[in-house]
Protein backbone atom coordinates (compact mmCIF):
# COMPACT_ATOMS: atom_id res chain seq x y z
CA UNK A 1 0.00 0.00 0.00
CA UNK A 2 1.00 3.47 -1.16
CA UNK A 3 2.10 6.10 1.95
CA UNK A 4 0.43 9.58 1.27
CA UNK A 5 3.03 12.27 2.23
CA UNK A 6 2.48 15.05 4.24
CA UNK A 7 3.94 18.46 3.42
CA UNK A 8 4.68 21.14 5.43
CA UNK A 9 1.63 23.80 6.16
CA UNK A 10 2.18 27.70 5.61
CA UNK A 11 2.27 28.41 9.77
CA UNK A 12 5.49 25.33 9.86
CA UNK A 13 7.24 27.13 7.10
CA UNK A 14 6.85 30.98 8.72
CA UNK A 15 8.07 29.74 12.37
CA UNK A 16 10.95 28.29 10.49
CA UNK A 17 11.95 31.09 8.68
CA UNK A 18 11.47 33.71 11.94
CA UNK A 19 13.41 30.66 14.29
CA UNK A 20 16.25 30.84 11.21
CA UNK A 21 16.04 34.76 11.27
CA UNK A 22 16.13 34.88 15.10
CA UNK A 23 19.32 32.86 14.94
CA UNK A 24 21.32 34.86 11.91
CA UNK A 25 20.33 38.13 14.04
CA UNK A 26 21.58 36.42 17.67
CA UNK A 27 24.93 35.51 15.56
CA UNK A 28 25.58 38.90 13.58
CA UNK A 29 25.26 40.39 17.20
CA UNK A 30 27.83 38.62 18.67
CA UNK A 31 30.00 39.26 16.55
CA UNK A 32 33.17 41.21 17.91
CA UNK A 33 31.84 44.93 17.70
CA UNK A 34 28.19 44.39 17.75
CA UNK A 35 27.69 43.90 21.49
CA UNK A 36 29.56 47.29 22.64
CA UNK A 37 27.07 50.27 23.84
CA UNK A 38 28.17 53.68 23.60
CA UNK A 39 31.13 53.01 21.37
CA UNK A 40 31.09 56.70 19.77
CA UNK A 41 30.57 55.79 16.65
CA UNK A 42 27.17 56.53 14.72
CA UNK A 43 27.72 54.71 11.87
CA UNK A 44 28.40 51.38 13.51
CA UNK A 45 25.73 51.87 16.59
CA UNK A 46 23.12 52.99 13.91
CA UNK A 47 23.16 49.80 11.77
CA UNK A 48 23.70 47.53 15.33
CA UNK A 49 20.47 48.98 16.27
CA UNK A 50 18.89 48.52 12.91
CA UNK A 51 19.88 45.17 12.81
CA UNK A 52 18.24 44.81 16.76
CA UNK A 53 15.32 46.05 16.21
CA UNK A 54 14.55 43.38 13.34
CA UNK A 55 15.68 40.95 15.53
CA UNK A 56 13.47 42.57 18.42
CA UNK A 57 10.32 41.89 15.79
CA UNK A 58 11.25 38.50 14.72
CA UNK A 59 11.51 37.69 18.53
CA UNK A 60 7.98 39.48 19.30
CA UNK A 61 6.54 37.15 16.82
CA UNK A 62 8.58 34.35 18.19
CA UNK A 63 7.07 34.62 21.24
CA UNK A 64 3.82 36.03 20.85
CA UNK A 65 4.12 39.31 22.78
CA UNK A 66 4.91 43.20 22.32
CA UNK A 67 8.04 43.84 22.81
CA UNK A 68 8.47 47.67 23.10
CA UNK A 69 11.57 50.10 22.43
CA UNK A 70 11.96 53.34 24.95
CA UNK A 71 13.80 56.09 23.76
CA UNK A 72 15.59 59.17 25.27
CA UNK A 73 18.46 62.07 24.33
CA UNK A 74 20.61 59.00 26.07
CA UNK A 75 19.94 55.50 24.62
CA UNK A 76 17.51 52.98 24.32
CA UNK A 77 15.81 50.29 26.07
CA UNK A 78 13.74 47.44 25.03
CA UNK A 79 10.79 46.20 27.24
CA UNK A 80 8.21 44.10 28.28
CA UNK A 81 5.22 43.85 29.93
CA UNK A 82 5.04 41.80 33.48
CA UNK A 83 2.56 41.13 36.12
CA UNK A 84 1.95 43.92 39.09
CA UNK A 85 4.02 42.90 41.95
CA UNK A 86 5.38 39.55 40.42
CA UNK A 87 7.24 37.33 42.73
CA UNK A 88 10.86 36.36 42.15
CA UNK A 89 9.77 32.93 40.55
CA UNK A 90 7.35 35.41 38.12
CA UNK A 91 10.25 38.07 37.43
CA UNK A 92 12.76 34.88 36.42
CA UNK A 93 9.87 33.99 33.82
CA UNK A 94 9.09 36.56 32.01
CA UNK A 95 9.39 35.48 28.73
CA UNK A 96 5.93 34.13 29.34
CA UNK A 97 2.91 36.36 27.59
CA UNK A 98 0.80 37.31 30.34
CA UNK A 99 -3.33 37.69 29.05
CA UNK A 100 -4.15 40.97 31.27
CA UNK A 101 -2.57 43.53 29.55
CA UNK A 102 -4.07 46.41 32.32
CA UNK A 103 -2.58 43.85 35.22
CA UNK A 104 1.02 44.57 34.05
CA UNK A 105 3.47 46.86 33.68
CA UNK A 106 6.78 48.07 31.41
CA UNK A 107 9.93 46.22 33.01
CA UNK A 108 13.62 46.29 31.11
CA UNK A 109 13.64 43.22 28.64
CA UNK A 110 16.44 40.57 29.10
CA UNK A 111 17.58 38.32 26.12
CA UNK A 112 20.74 36.15 26.14
CA UNK A 113 22.99 37.41 23.64
CA UNK A 114 20.90 39.96 22.94
CA UNK A 115 21.51 43.87 23.03
CA UNK A 116 18.66 45.09 24.93
CA UNK A 117 19.88 48.69 26.17
CA UNK A 118 22.41 51.06 24.83
CA UNK A 119 24.21 54.77 24.87
CA UNK A 120 24.27 57.16 22.12
CA UNK A 121 28.00 58.57 21.34
CA UNK A 122 28.37 61.87 23.22
CA UNK A 123 27.73 64.86 20.89
CA UNK A 124 25.21 62.42 19.37
CA UNK A 125 21.90 64.54 18.80
CA UNK A 126 18.38 62.43 18.77
CA UNK A 127 15.38 63.11 17.17
CA UNK A 128 12.36 60.45 17.40
CA UNK A 129 9.39 61.15 14.94
CA UNK A 130 6.33 58.54 15.51
CA UNK A 131 4.07 58.53 12.53
CA UNK A 132 5.15 61.56 11.07
CA UNK A 133 4.88 63.18 14.73
CA UNK A 134 8.47 64.90 15.90
CA UNK A 135 8.60 64.23 19.56
CA UNK A 136 10.74 67.08 21.88
CA UNK A 137 10.37 68.63 25.22
CA UNK A 138 7.61 70.69 24.46
CA UNK A 139 5.31 68.84 22.31
CA UNK A 140 5.59 64.84 23.51
CA UNK A 141 2.03 64.46 25.24
CA UNK A 142 0.55 63.21 21.94
CA UNK A 143 -2.63 63.42 23.39
CA UNK A 144 -1.74 61.10 26.43
CA UNK A 145 -2.44 63.45 29.59
CA UNK A 146 0.49 64.21 31.85
CA UNK A 147 2.15 61.60 29.46
CA UNK A 148 6.09 62.90 29.08
CA UNK A 149 7.26 60.88 26.12
CA UNK A 150 10.93 62.32 25.40
CA UNK A 151 12.05 62.78 29.13
CA UNK A 152 15.62 62.62 30.14
CA UNK A 153 17.26 60.59 32.65
CA UNK A 154 13.45 58.94 33.42
CA UNK A 155 13.87 55.87 36.01
CA UNK A 156 13.00 52.80 34.75
CA UNK A 157 10.25 52.04 36.27
CA UNK A 158 8.39 54.95 34.52
CA UNK A 159 9.52 54.74 31.21
CA UNK A 160 6.70 54.11 28.36
CA UNK A 161 8.00 52.81 25.36
CA UNK A 162 7.17 55.05 22.38
CA UNK A 163 7.83 52.15 19.52
CA UNK A 164 5.71 49.16 19.76
CA UNK A 165 6.67 46.00 18.21
CA UNK A 166 3.59 43.44 17.67
CA UNK A 167 2.88 39.94 17.47
CA UNK A 168 1.68 40.05 14.28
CA UNK A 169 4.99 41.88 12.55
CA UNK A 170 3.74 45.10 12.61
CA UNK A 171 5.43 47.91 14.20
CA UNK A 172 5.13 51.89 15.39
CA UNK A 173 5.72 53.84 12.25
CA UNK A 174 8.81 56.08 13.44
CA UNK A 175 11.88 57.84 12.56
CA UNK A 176 14.71 57.95 14.81
CA UNK A 177 16.97 60.27 13.70
CA UNK A 178 20.73 60.41 15.37
CA UNK A 179 23.39 63.24 14.25
CA UNK A 180 26.80 64.04 15.22
CA UNK A 181 28.38 67.39 14.48
CA UNK A 182 32.22 67.83 13.17
CA UNK A 183 34.77 68.80 15.44
CA UNK A 184 35.89 72.31 15.58
CA UNK A 185 38.46 73.53 12.93
CA UNK A 186 37.14 70.05 10.39
CA UNK A 187 35.08 70.32 7.34
CA UNK A 188 31.65 70.01 8.54
CA UNK A 189 29.86 68.56 5.01
CA UNK A 190 33.01 65.93 5.03
CA UNK A 191 32.99 64.91 8.91
CA UNK A 192 29.60 65.65 10.41
CA UNK A 193 27.54 62.40 10.91
CA UNK A 194 23.78 61.67 9.95
CA UNK A 195 21.98 58.64 10.14
CA UNK A 196 18.16 57.55 9.99
CA UNK A 197 16.65 54.75 11.20
CA UNK A 198 12.87 53.89 9.95
CA UNK A 199 10.45 51.49 10.69
CA UNK A 200 6.93 51.60 8.82
CA UNK A 201 3.84 49.69 9.87
CA UNK A 202 4.57 46.36 7.86
CA UNK A 203 7.66 46.16 10.10
CA UNK A 204 10.12 46.82 7.51
CA UNK A 205 13.36 48.67 9.33
CA UNK A 206 16.07 50.35 7.58
CA UNK A 207 18.97 52.37 7.79
CA UNK A 208 19.55 55.87 5.85
CA UNK A 209 22.33 58.06 5.28
CA UNK A 210 21.48 61.97 4.95
CA UNK A 211 21.59 61.71 0.88
CA UNK A 212 19.51 58.39 0.83
CA UNK A 213 16.76 60.02 2.61
CA UNK A 214 16.94 63.33 0.37
CA UNK A 215 16.97 61.37 -2.80
CA UNK A 216 13.64 59.38 -0.71
CA UNK A 217 11.82 62.60 -0.22
CA UNK A 218 12.78 63.89 -3.47
CA UNK A 219 10.69 61.28 -5.16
Amino acid sequence: MLKRSRGFTLIEIMLVIVIIGCAAGIVVLSLPGMGSQGDGDIKSLSERLGATLTQASEQAMLEGRTIGVWVDPQGYQFMVRQKKQATDGEAAANTLPVADWDDQVWVAYEKEKFVTSGKFPEGCEVALELGGLALDPEENRLGMEKQEWFTQNQPLEERQPQILLLPGGEITPFHLILTQAAEPGEDEAANSVYRQIRGDESGKIRVLTEDEVKAEESK
